[in-house]
């Protein structure tokens, strides 16, 4: 047992920012955020191509938060795919 955790995320509004919020309490206690990356561009249209390979590449997710009481929150950007991973220590 690593005591690892990963959380997959994907906002599917083309629009509008999500409020994602996890309950992590089956977990137990001493996770913290070891990483955050989302994949994301406003151009829905947006591809990597010969000329420009990291058109569209994963950046950081910031403001990903550990709540007091075993909770998760971060905020996700219309169209992206989101990777979270917590561990202990």
């Amino acid at each position: 047992r690593t005591g690892a955790t990963t959380l997959f995320a994907l906002n599917r509004s083309v629009t509008d920012d999500l409020d994602l919020t996890v309950s992590l309490r089956g977990l137990g206690d001493g996770l913290s955020v070891v990483g955050a990356t989302q994949l994301h561009d406003p151009d829905l249209k947006a591809i990597n191509s010969k000329a420009a390979p990291d058109a569209v590449a994963p950046q950081p997710l910031e403001g990903v938060v550990l709540t007091t009481g075993g909770g998760l929150t971060a905020r996700l950007k219309p169209q992206s795919w989101n990777v979270i991973r917590l561990a202990r220590g």
